[in-house]
C-alpha cells in the first residue's frame, strides 16, 4: 500500500491511496477527524477515474482518491 495526502489553503484535503498488491485486499478504515469525505473517485478497467462510495476495503491493484472539506 501507498499513500499520499496533500492539503489546501482553502480548507480542502485530498488522499490518494494505492494498492499495489497482487493477491490481498486491504481494509480501509478512515479517521478523518474534523473532515468529511467529499467524493472518492477510483480507476475503472479502461484505466478512467470514476466516481464510486467509500469502501471499506481496498482491493488488490486498485486506487482511491478521496477528496475532503471541512
Amino acid at each position: 500500500m501507498y499513500a499520499v495526502a496533500a492539503k489546501g489553503d482553502d480548507g480542502s484535503a485530498a488522499l490518494l491511496i494505492s494498492n499495489i498488491s497482487e493477491n490481498s485486499d486491504r481494509k480501509l478504515k478512515l479517521d478523518t477527524g474534523e473532515y468529511t469525505v467529499d467524493k472518492v473517485m477510483t480507476v475503472n478497467e479502461k484505466c478512467e477515474w470514476i466516481e464510486t462510495v467509500l469502501p471499506d476495503k481496498i482491493e488488490s491493484g486498485s486506487m482511491l482518491y478521496i477528496t475532503f472539506k471541512k
